[in-house]
């Protein structure tokens, strides 16, 4: 069941109904941002983006959580979305003091 669609300039995102898939803290944040998962899966992976799309961080996170150094990115606002078995089940707002 797809949630809703996100129309970036960039490209289309289909969000996958599935809520508690991720989250995080803190946010906003200076140097680090810690995920935690809902579950382990054995095909998760993580992007976050800038508001021009360009990815600035993927990672494959199979565990329960994931800490993430934010030091060289710059203040702003950023995405983070999470993809599980090739759909995204998750797209969130990080604020990067």
């Amino acid at each position: 069941m797809i949630l809703s669609t996100l129309w970036l300039p960039w490209r289309v995102v289909y969000l996958i109904a599935n809520k508690d898939s991720f989250s995080f803290h803190p946010n906003p944040a200076d140097d680090n941002v810690n995920l935690r998962f809902a579950a382990i899966s054995k095909d998760r992976f993580i992007l976050i983006q800038n508001m021009s799309g360009a990815t600035m961080f993927s990672a494959e996170a199979k565990g329960t959580q994931l800490p993430i150094g934010l030091s060289e990115f710059s203040s702003g606002i950023y995405f983070i979305e999470v993809y599980e078995n090739g759909n995204c089940t998750g797209r969130e707002k990080l604020v990067k003091n």
